[in-house]
C-alpha cells in the first residue's frame, strides 16, 4: 500500500480501486458515451448467442 498514498492512514478501498482503474488505462472505452449503453449491451448479446449457436 505504500506506493499508492503516502499517509498510509488516508488509504481507502476508494483509494485502491482509483488507483487500479486509472491503471488499467480504459482506451477501448474513450469513443463511448453513456447513450452508447443500450448499443454495446446488444453487441455484447449478440456475441454471446454466436458463441451458444456454435
Amino acid at each position: 500500500m505504500g506506493k499508492f498514498a503516502k499517509d498510509r492512514t488516508k488509504v481507502t478501498g476508494m483509494t485502491i480501486l482509483g488507483r487500479y482503474l486509472s491503471a488499467m488505462k480504459l482506451n477501448q472505452w474513450k469513443d463511448y458515451r453513456w447513450k452508447d449503453s443500450q448499443f454495446l449491451q446488444d453487441l455484447q448479446n449478440k456475441k454471446i448467442e454466436e458463441t451458444m449457436k456454435q
